[in-house]
């Protein structure tokens, strides 16, 4: 991933976040679902559910860093495998598998970091 330390904080604290709210609500196939489980926007403020990039792009305060926050995912813990919407979509997938994912992403950020 590229980008200064600052840059890479900013995406591991977004990945937090991000983990963060995917264990208060977890949905696949779309962005986020609202409490009767319609698709609705990741910001909307009646979302209730959100798949990875969904709660992504909710935590994250501009669409580059959201960017570069799926980014750091698909690099460092999926390795260039899959997309990160194919992997959430899964049917094997939970929440907690989803969160952890985020937080292995930032945790492997901080590393880096640690060693720059």
């Amino acid at each position: 991933m590229t980008g200064g330390p600052e840059r890479r904080a900013e995406v591991a604290a977004t990945l937090r976040r991000a983990a963060w709210r995917v264990r208060r609500g977890f949905t696949t196939r779309c962005l986020a679902r609202d409490v009767d489980g319609d698709p609705v926007g990741p910001l909307d403020p009646a979302a209730v559910a959100w798949c990875a990039e969904g709660a992504i792009a909710a935590e994250a305060p501009d669409p580059a860093l959201a960017r570069a926050a799926i980014l750091a995912v698909r690099e460092t813990v999926l390795l260039g495998r899959m997309r990160l919407a194919d992997w959430n979509d899964d049917r094997a997938r939970d929440e907690e598998d989803v969160a952890t994912l985020l937080e292995r992403a930032a945790r492997w950020l901080d590393t880096d970091l640690a060693s720059a």
